[in-house]
């Protein structure tokens, strides 16, 4: 199945019952296609936002608890976008429970990226998310880690390493943001696609040149 983070593809519709069961219907999405949308969304303008209330009502009996915690954890880092901090918060902690109640064996093969050890769901977008609403130092903790996690996916590599650079910018510590955002377009220049990962780099050249 594919991820949900890539560009939207055909795919079939998902059926996996969480703690209630059910199958995937119009009144929200369940499919990789569908969630890639809504991860798209949510990095772009307030507006999204109204996109996840509906999202998740129709995907309480229509998906597993897993894909619940993601849409929400989606939505989490739109509100971050949009300069929502309260609504951050309050969306990354229901993101959180789901995915606290989540069961491993429901989790679709592409949820790779969300490992039994992350706090909340989708930690690396999250992990930025916390240097969008002023905790830095917070995603530095959360995304460190993750740099040898995902070792054996270098899209997702990058990303965390970019990240990490905007995150050691945002506290000051240049050294730091600068070696992270080496790392990650050494990777760009080793052949890994990336647009976000390219997208953040061009960001964090025009505010901080490295």
């Amino acid at each position: 199945m594919a991820d949900p983070r890539s560009s939207p593809q055909p795919a079939p519709r998902v059926h996996r019952g969480g703690s209630s069961g059910g199958s995937a219907s119009a009144r929200g999405p369940a499919d990789p296609r569908q969630l890639s949308l809504l991860h798209g969304l949510a990095g772009q303008h307030a507006e999204a936002i109204t996109i996840f209330e509906p999202a998740r009502v129709g995907l309480r009996d229509a998906a597993s608890l897993t894909v619940q915690a993601i849409v929400t954890g989606f939505e989490a880092r739109a509100r971050a976008t949009a300069g929502d901090r309260s609504g951050f918060y309050s969306a990354l902690a229901r993101g959180a429970t789901l995915y606290g109640r989540a069961r491993v064996a429901d989790a679709p093969p592409w949820a790779y990226w969300m490992m039994e050890s992350a706090e909340f769901p989708t930690p690396l977008e999250n992990g930025r998310a916390l240097t969008m609403v002023g905790e830095p130092h917070r995603a530095i903790e959360i995304l460190t880690p993750k740099v040898a996690a995902m070792a054996e996916y270098p899209r997702d590599a990058v990303l965390t390493q970019v990240y990490l650079a905007e995150a050691h910018a945002a506290v000051g510590e240049r050294d730091q943001a600068a070696e992270y955002a080496a790392q990650a377009r050494a990777g760009l220049a080793a052949g890994v696609q990336s647009p976000r990962t390219a997208a953040a780099l061009a960001g964090l050249g025009a505010s901080n040149p490295y």
